[in-house]
């Protein structure tokens, strides 16, 4: 589709026009029940048009290239559409980064996928395990009519497997994943990690009877906290009131060690990016610094309605508005090593994997879930797994006191940078 005609004949009936383009491309490679299930090739394309007339906005999305009609639904649109008074933004200049296609052949991810299984299957041969092994490409482009008119090129290698190991009524489930925007080999790291899970799940251990120290594992962290988090930095929020740090901008309501920011410019990282889905340059954007609200997530709507400047973070899909987001997510590490941490730990629980967490109040940053993985510490050492174990808290109430931050990190999904975090003021309930 010729997006430089679309743009064209837009504005023949409008006032402002803007078109967004993503061709995607992604090959996975899944096994099933220990045995090779798929190997497979899809690939996408879309535009969304959007037009500003008489001030109102209109989009139009569609997957095939048809311009008379994409022009012709996006003009109708807009007569129904939200009042705007922002305008699409102004081209800049930025340094590309250079893209490396990844060129791994299938019969490599292949070989990866059985290796990890033959592996653990070797100490657990009554493990069932799911793998999917992926690459992926992509183009995104953003042209306007103030003379935006910018792409670039995205990548990304991910493997993810999942175990389930039954033994009578008692269900095991285990998972790891890595991702980044280049090849790496995982295979080593992954039966590492879900060899470590297996051997500290061997034993049960019965549930603390008292309420006591919750330690959050990277993956537990952001499976917990980052989605209430990120809802309450985010700028349509924000305008509707609705969030809880609307009127709390410079104040301190964190634990001082707590620093979280948002950097698509971290090289690698799944998420990493010039401009976000709206054209804004993209830049590294402090949400939390030692406590204190410092930022927040704001597209060109929710930036327009606060009187403030956009922080580069829109993100959309082909068929929705763009809405404020993440992109890559960084916590600050502390001083110590997790291991040094546990090692003085009197009595604790570890979450790894919550189920459910987010029942209640979300928004608010209620949490409540059940531990789908988790272990007990008593005087400085894992006795085992925990079972029927449920938690519940509050995000804020969480982080305004924490008892210790880690300073080795682990990447979770390829977008979240995060250490280990072990939070009081959490309610622990067990039906054993």
């Amino acid at each position: 589709m010729d997006t430089k005609k679309i743009l064209e004949d837009s504005l023949k009936r409008s006032d402002e026009a803007e078109i967004f383009t993503v061709v995607s491309e992604k090959e996975p490679v899944g096994f099933e029940a220990n045995r090779l299930k798929t190997l497979s090739k899809t690939s996408g394309q879309g535009w969304a048009l959007r037009v500003i007339k008489d001030r109102k906005i209109g989009l139009s999305t569609s997957t095939y290239p048809n311009s008379e009609t994409l022009i012709s639904r996006a003009c109708d649109a807009s007569d129904f559409g939200k009042n705007v008074e922002y305008s699409f933004p102004s081209n800049f200049s930025y340094k590309k980064n250079k893209n490396t296609e990844i060129n791994v052949p299938l019969d490599k991810m292949v070989d990866m996928g059985e290796k990890i299984i033959k592996t653990l299957l070797k100490e657990w041969p009554s493990l069932l395990l799911e793998a999917n092994i992926s690459r992926s490409s992509g183009f995104t482009e953003i042209l306007n009519s103030s003379g935006f008119n910018s792409s670039y090129e995205w990548n990304s290698f991910s493997a993810g497997v999942g175990g389930t190991l039954i033994k009578g009524e008692d269900m095991l489930f285990v998972w790891e994943s890595f991702g980044w925007s280049e090849f790496k080999d995982y295979s080593d790291v992954i039966i590492n990690s879900l060899h470590e899970q297996l051997k500290n799940a061997e034993n049960i251990s019965e549930t603390p009877n008292e309420n006591c120290p919750v330690i959050f594992t990277p993956r537990g962290f952001v499976t917990t906290f980052i989605e209430p988090l990120i809802s309450s930095f985010n700028g349509i929020n924000i305008v509707e009131g609705i969030s809880p740090i609307s009127e709390k901008m410079g104040q301190k309501i964190f634990d001082e060690n707590i620093t979280i920011v948002d950097d698509p410019t971290i090289s690698g990282a799944l998420g990493e990016r010039p401009f976000d889905d709206e054209g804004v340059p993209a830049s590294k954007n402090t949400l939390i610094q030692n406590g204190v609200i410092s930022g927040n997530l704001l597209n060109l709507e929710s930036a327009y309605k606060l009187n403030l400047q956009p922080t580069g973070s829109a993100s959309r899909s082909i068929s929705s508005p763009p809405t404020p987001s993440t992109s890559v997510i960084e916590v600050k590490p502390g001083k110590y090593l997790y291991k040094e941490l546990i090692s003085g730990l009197k009595e604790g629980i570890i979450v790894d994997q919550l189920l459910g967490a987010g029942q209640g109040n979300e928004l608010g940053g209620d949490f409540k879930g059940n531990v789908l993985l988790g272990y007990r510490v008593k005087d400085g050492k894992i006795l085992g797994r925990i079972k029927n174990t449920m938690i519940s808290g509050n995000i804020f109430d969480c982080l305004k006191n924490l008892s210790w931050i880690s300073r080795d990190t682990n990447w979770i999904y390829g977008s979240f940078n995060v250490p280990h975090i072990m939070c009081e003021n959490i309610q622990i309930a067990s039906s054993t």
